[in-house]
């Protein structure tokens, strides 16, 4: 085993140093968001810490200062001829610029350009009066609608002033005419105080806050809507503690709101094998994500969910919702069920969940091994084509990953032709090196793209972005 292992240690280090060698990734010094081109496999800058903003930005020739480590930069692209003559590629983001006050925001990048654009502004107007407070922290995301070539950027913002306090919270869609990002204006899609969620709530209840890193996800249903997933809690008028957090969907051209999972709902059953009566609390980061190219009716939600009144060896899994509670809900993968190859998972934690179009999921989750039925060790699955990777035994050439509770920060992003991007920590001596990991969709084996990524995402044409620190 010993010899094994330093097999690996040797290989990850020569991949990593012939990465670095070869010019596929700026120097170091350049810390904050990289974009890596599919279609040249090098690695350029997207937002780097000490760069200024363009004159057209309300921070003007400020300079990023920090990232928080647990941002992400959303990407996403539009083939070439839907909305011009090149593709575009675009990108958004959270950062804090170098001011004393007032210094987040949300920012739109274009790889073609290679422009940053406001999108949200601390310390401007909002679409609800007032201004906005602060922004940092925040992972918005980012679709492209090649039909009527408009880009949509949708986060969860708070305002300073301009709403009674109760009433601040919600999430925006602020949207760019293509391809010349023109600003169009930002919508309110939900608002806290103000939304009522309806059945199966109580008719006066209305929509809780909006907390900072509210677990969101969006994409296009088949009929080009824009459908928006979130976890969130109603409020009042009859509401308890016991039934006030449910996932909810909203898309303002197609179905409008509705409760995809409801806590507590005895019309609302867990589906998996042991799993107790109802749903247990939908956490704010609760992890979800919208299929894209849903049923413009009934949209699918893929969500890691808890029930209650169950031994604690069966209370979690992962599900894939359609047309909520009423609908059909098909178990991905279950607490004490089959892991990949062998072993049972254990309880499933609150990280990150992907779903496409096809139908895959891809998600994390321990799993015992009969070698080892008291260890966990971490699989990372995605669900037509089984096991990625798992800690051991190593599956690629870049050896066993570290497990899951020493892994510093955990994001991914899986596209369409089921490429699955991660950041993990290989096991490497002396310490430990952040790597960004890419499964392609076909089955070839799991590559490392670089060292020192993290928290990387990944397009439908395989494009990624990843936050170097």
């Amino acid at each position: 085993m010993h010899e094994r292992d330093s097999r690996c240690r040797w290989r990850v280090g020569i991949v990593a140093g012939l990465i670095l060698m070869s010019g596929a990734l700026p120097a170091h010094a350049a810390r904050g968001f990289l974009y890596r081109s599919a279609a040249t496999g090098r690695w350029t800058k997207l937002a780097i810490l000490h760069d200024p903003l363009p004159p057209s930005s309300a921070f003007a020739s400020q300079t990023f200062l920090s990232f928080s480590s647990s941002t992400r930069a959303a990407i996403a692209t539009v083939a070439a001829g839907a909305c011009g003559p090149d593709a575009i590629t675009l990108a958004t983001f959270s950062g804090i610029v170098d001011l004393s006050a007032h210094n987040t925001g949300i920012f739109l990048f274009d790889a073609t350009t290679a422009g940053i654009h406001d999108v949200a502004i601390e310390h401007t107007a909002t679409p609800l009066g007032g201004t906005w407070a602060s922004l940092s922290y925040e992972n918005p995301v980012v679709v492209i609608d090649g039909g009527s070539c408009a880009a949509h950027v949708v986060f969860r913002g708070e305002l300073a002033s301009g709403q009674p306090a109760n009433q601040r919270t919600g999430l925006f869609d602020a949207t760019f005419a293509l391809p010349s990002l023109t600003p169009t204006g930002t919508a309110v899609l939900v608002q806290e105080g103000v939304t009522v969620p309806g059945a199966p709530f109580p008719a006066a209840a209305e929509l809780d806050a909006l907390v900072p890193r509210t677990s969101y996800s969006a994409a296009l249903d088949a009929g080009g809507n824009l459908v928006v997933a979130f976890a969130g809690r109603a409020r009042t008028h009859g509401v308890t503690d016991a039934d006030d957090s449910a996932i909810f969907a909203v898309s303002p051209s197609g179905f409008g709101f509705t409760t995809v999972l409801h806590e507590g709902d005895p019309s609302c059953v867990p589906p998996w094998p042991g799993a107790g009566p109802v749903y247990h609390d939908f956490l704010y980061k609760t992890p979800v994500s919208v299929a894209p190219l849903s049923a413009p009716s009934t949209p699918s939600v893929l969500v890691v969910a808890y029930s209650t009144g169950t031994p604690v060896v069966a209370d979690s899994a992962v599900v894939l919702n359609t047309g909520g509670c009423a609908g059909t809900t098909a178990v991905v993968a279950s607490e004490a069920g089959a892991a990949p190859s062998s072993g049972t998972y254990s309880q499933f934690s609150p990280w990150r969940a992907k779903t496409n179009a096809a139908g895959d999921s891809a998600f994390v989750g321990f799993a015992k091994f009969p070698d080892a039925p008291t260890i966990s060790r971490l699989t990372l699955v995605r669900s037509s084509t089984g096991t990625i990777t798992r800690t051991n035994p190593a599956d690629s050439a870049f050896g066993r990953l570290v497990p899951f509770p020493l892994v510093s920060s955990f994001d991914m992003g899986l596209n369409a032709a089921s490429d699955l991007a991660f950041g993990a920590h290989p096991i490497l001596s002396p310490g430990f090196l952040e790597a960004c990991f890419l499964s392609p969709g076909n089955g070839d084996p799991l590559q490392v793209l670089t060292p020192d990524a993290f928290n990387p995402q990944i397009d439908d044409f395989g494009n990624i972005t990843a936050l170097f620190r």
